[in-house]
Order: C-alpha cells, then structure tokens, then sequence
C-alpha cells in the first residue's frame, strides 16, 4: 500500500513541532498510524515505535525527528501532552493483612503473585526486598532513566535488568565490590523503596526496635522506574516550576505495558500499583492511561490500584450549578506573582453549552461568545498576559491558557447559553505544580480525586486517621463527575513507617501509603483465588466486589460516601463475608456469583456488583 504522506499540519501540531525542535532532548508521542507505518517509523534513527492498543501508538524518538515521525500518522496528539502526573506523597495493621499472613487454613502472604511497582525506583540492596538465602526478590527492574542499545518487548526506552543480574550485584555488594557497576539503578528520591516495603517487606530487619512487614511479604516485584518529565513537557503542560516527581503519561503508559508483558511472560498474577496521579486530564475515562487500563479488563488476574490523591485542601478545584439559560457564575482566581504560566480546565456536561467572560485585574473585560471556535487568543493590555480558550466538543471541556498571566484576582464567568444539566468542575494543577499563592477562592473540596479515576481495571482508595478512626481532610474526595462511586474503600495512610533507601526508615502520610496498603491486601487475595486455585478466573471487577463487600463501615457514618466510598479496606473481613457465602451456596456455584447480578444481552454475557447497583 502507498502512504497517503502527510504534507498538512494544523497550527496546533505545527506550534507543537515548532516548540520541541527547540529542545534536544527524548520524547513520547503518539497518534494513529497507518497500516504499515510502523516498520517505516522504526526506520528512522533514532527512533523506536510499538502498537499499544488499537490506534494507541508509542513512539520513542528525538524532538528533533518529529516533523519525520509525525507524516507517518494520521494525528499527533498534543492534547495529552498536557498532563503531570505528580506522586500521592506522602498502615498495614489496620487492613488486617497480618491476620492472614498466620490465618490457619489460609497462610496468605502473596506467595506466587507478582506486584508492579511505577515510581521512582527500588533499593534492590535491602534485605527486605531479598528472601533469607539473599536472593532477590525483584525479577525484573525496567529503569527509564537509563537508556540502552536493546529494545524491550519491541520498544527501545529504558533498561531492563533482570532477576539474575540483581542477584549478581547483590553478591558483589557482600564482597565489597560495587554493586552499581552490575545494576546501576538506584532509587533517589526515595518514594519507590518506601512505597514496596509497605506493599511487601519480608520483616527480615529490626529498625528501633521495630519490624516493617508489608501487607504480601511473600510477593514478588517487578519495579519501572519512570524518566521524570523533560522541560519540553513541562512548558507544554504550562508548568514552570522545578518539581522532581513529575512525569507525563506517555512514560507511565510504556511502564504499565512494560509490567503486563513480563507478567503475561511468566504466567503469574499481577497487582500493579500507581501512586501516580494528575488533575488536569479528560474526566471521562478517555485519556490514554484509561484507555489503556480498560484494554486490560478482560485480561483474568490483572488489577490496578492507585489512591485519590491529596488534593481535598489544595483549594484548586471548584465546582457548581448554572440553573437556568442566561445565568451565570463565576470563578475566581488568585494569582501569586511567582505563576508565570497556567494552564487549567473547566468541565461539563452535554448537551450544555456555554461562553466565557474573563475579568483582569485591572478591569479589562474580554467576552469569548463563540463557543464553536476552536481556539482563540485573548491578549490583556495593562497585565501584558496572553490567554488561549479552547472549547472541545464534543468533549465539553473548556481549557484555558493563561501566559505570563500577572498577580491578582482573575474572573471567569461562565454563561449558561443553552443549560439542561448546568454542572460544572474547574481544576487547577496539582498544589505541588503551582506557585503558593495560586488559588481559587470559591474552592470546593467535592470530587478532587486525580485522574485516573475511572477505568474498569482501576481500584481507587482514600485514606484515613488510623489512630481514631477520623476522616482525613487532605485525602482526595469523591465522586467522580459523572457520579461513579470513588473512592471505592479507604485504608490506613498517616504516619506510616517505611523504609529509606541505604538503610533506615522514615515516616509517610498520605494517599500512596494507602494505596500501598490496598496493593499488597490484593496481592493475598490474587493468591487465595488464582494460586491456590478457589477463583483461577477472578477479574478485576470480581475483585472490587469482594472488596467493597468485606469493608468495614462504621455506624457513625453512612455509606457509600465521598470520603471512605464503601467502607475501610479488611482484609479478614472479605474471607469472612466469602465463608458466609460459602456455607450458604447451593451445589458448586461460584461464590462471585453470589455478590454479582449476571444475565445474557444477546451474545453478550453482563456481570455487575450487587454492590455497585441496588436492584428492586
């Protein structure tokens, strides 16, 4: 077949390419290619491209060769250039793990399942992540931060160590050699090693007195460490401040593919966990991790877990009700005068639709009344800022972008010109990615959770005070905007002991120490159902279900609510509610059956938590 060669850009792929040759530096993109178009893009140097799902194409290449890559796709995708996934910052007692990890007739440690670890990479030299001959416990380290020749799984991006190799640099760590000439990948910032030794610490080591046992000692790992987000990606995204932990999704989207394929190779279940999250994405699952994520719904013994994210009092969320056609509300937002540049978005719902009055500080009043332009500049005389308004249909989000946008209380007032839901959810930036001072002052902290949020495959979990039992206001709250019911548990997650990397240990609070927490809790059940062979077809679905069905839900509280979803995450408490089910069974029928509402659509077979839906 001929290639229909691309000769035409859009001004927005043409501004794209125009800003990245200016940078030499490595980036991922992707798009929809043609047939064929891939053995001719991995035949550009430098340049390494692989199939993802369907026309999600992953493409490694210098910025400098886009303009080359890019007349092999029918899109380039700028818009997803746009999202920073930050980590959740910063305990295991309070899930009840260690209850099974002694449980006669049970004995659940997470022995033969597989747990996969996207952060910042792994002290491999810990003894907690060794068993007690000191062999590893990590089959496989991909390190993104360290490039080489060879491709892995087809993509050339990262380094690949595997078990044998971890093994021989531990052995050359006890003779006093260096290790890192063997397994060169270290984990600096610390997140990684902390977040695993919460998930699956062996107990080996006495730190003041105390043992760290993670919630699956008897797991396996396999650890990616993720490049963290060049300048290129950061300046698309609007972000100029230094932040360490912030990456873009095409990276986090090649380690999730990563850590399916090696599990898939060795046959073995697989929890994956991602303390990852961003709040300026699409909200309506069709970003390209979710995407992604719902290609791995039918794939039986897979699950993702990630947490809601600290954004409850960060104040960069707001949210609110247009009652009628012709009204009106307004947001404001202050600026500190350290911004620069920021970019954020404002949701909504179809069929509304709406247009945008934007107030400076100085008064100048700019009126965007066409909502079917695509993209308009608005420049402010006395403030010298530039904003860019976007209105996407049909994805009914509005995405504004402020340059150089000066200090003061900025308006935007959304008219209501056609209003039959009128709801609407405007995010900010994650804290930790805008200056101090930056803010809206009519905030809401009602569905902050980060994206993502939505997929099928995703478990989500807040976390609490373990020590009385209180609702946490920085955790991440739900729901979702289109009312799904996340977080779907919460979990322990102030002051958890963790490891350092080098020996040690420290104190983490936040939503990936319970979603840590979640991740190893899940580990012991994938090995109750699959290893010990009770539930070998278990999905993810069916696991979300035994776990909202075992929470623990206080009487102090009603549930489902937008802190805690279904109730605190209990371990014991989901065996029990399955031995309930058990003695009650007729014949030999699958105990998932009994927690899930099932019938045929045609040729299509439906199951759904009795849980999620409450049928009369």
């Amino acid at each position: 077949m001929e290639f229909d060669y691309k000769q035409e850009y859009s001004k927005a792929e043409n501004e794209f390419i125009k800003t990245a040759e200016k940078y030499d530096v490595y980036v991922l993109i992707y798009g929809q290619e043609y047939p064929d178009a891939l053995s001719k893009i991995n035949s550009i140097p430098e340049t390494s491209a692989i199939i993802v799902q369907d026309t999600i194409v992953l493409i490694y290449t210098k910025t400098s060769r886009l303009r080359e890559v890019s007349k092999y796709l029918k899109s380039v995708s700028v818009t997803q250039m746009e999202s920073i996934y930050t980590l959740m910052g910063s305990p295991v007692e309070e899930s009840k793990a260690y209850v099974m990890h002694n449980k006669p007739y049970l004995y659940l440690r997470g022995k033969g399942v597989l747990v996969g670890v996207i952060d910042t990479g792994i002290d491999y030299l810990n003894k907690e992540f060794q068993y007690e001959d000191g062999s590893t416990r990590i089959v496989r380290i991909l390190d993104q931060t360290i490039q080489g020749d060879k491709p892995i799984y087809d993509l050339k991006l990262g380094t690949e160590f595997n078990d044998k190799e971890i093994n021989e640099a531990i052995a050359a760590n006890q003779r006093g050699e260096d290790p890192y000439k063997i397994v060169p990948s270290k984990d600096e910032l610390g997140h990684g090693t902390a977040m695993a030794g919460i998930i699956g610490a062996r107990g080996a080591q006495s730190y003041d007195n105390q043992n760290i046992t993670g919630a699956a000692p008897g797991c396996e790992f396999i650890v990616a460490k993720l490049k963290p987000a060049s300048k290129l990606k950061l300046d698309l995204a609007g972000v100029k401040r230094n932040v360490a932990d912030a990456y873009s999704p095409e990276y986090i989207l090649a380690a999730l593919r990563y850590i399916v394929r090696v599990s898939e190779e060795l046959k073995r279940p697989i929890v994956i966990y991602l303390p990852l999250g961003t709040c300026i994405a699409n909200r309506e699952g069709q970003n390209m991790l979710e995407l992604y994520m719902d290609y791995l719904v039918g794939r039986k013994g897979t699950i993702i877990v990630t947490g809601a994210g600290n954004q409850g009092m960060d104040e960069n969320h707001a949210q609110g009700r247009i009652e009628k056609s012709g009204a009106n509300a307004t947001l404001e937002l202050k600026v500190d005068k350290d911004q620069g540049d920021l970019f954020f978005n404002i949701h909504y719902k179809v069929p509304d639709k709406y247009s945008l009055i934007i107030v400076s500080p100085s008064g100048q009043v700019v009126q965007e009344s066409n909502p079917k332009s695509l993209e308009k500049e608005i420049k402010f005389i006395y403030e010298g800022t530039k904003i860019q308004v976007f209105f996407e249909e049909p994805r009914s989000t509005i995405k504004i972008k402020c340059f150089n946008i000066v200090e003061g209380i900025w308006k935007f007032v959304l008219v209501g010109n056609d209003i039959i839901d009128g709801r609407y959810w405007a995010y900010l930036p994650q804290r930790k990615l805008l200056a101090p001072g930056t803010k809206f002052l009519n905030s809401s902290t009602e569905s902050t959770i980060t994206v993502p949020n939505k997929s099928a495959s995703l478990m989500v979990c807040s976390y609490y005070n373990q020590s009385n039992e209180s609702i946490v206001a920085t955790s991440g709250k739900g729901y979702t905007i289109f009312g799904d019911i996340v977080p779907q548990v919460t979990a322990a997650g102030i002051n958890a002991l963790v490891l350092k990397p080098g020996g040690g240990t420290a104190i983490f609070s936040g939503a990936s120490v319970a979603a840590a927490v979640l991740a190893g809790a899940l580990a012991l059940i994938f090995e109750w159902a699959i290893v010990k062979e009770n539930i070998p077809g278990i999905y993810a679905y069916d696991i979300k279900t035994l776990v909202i069905q075992g929470a623990r839900r206080p009487k102090a509280y009603k549930f489902p609510n937008i802190d805690w979803g279904y109730g605190i995450l209990d371990i014991e408490g989901i065996f029990n509610s399955l031995r309930s089910l058990e003695d009650t069974n007729m014949g030999n029928r699958n105990i998932i059956d009994e927690l899930c509402i099932e019938y045929k659509l045609e040729k299509t077979y439906i199951r759904i938590p009795k849980t999620i839906f409450n049928f009369e």
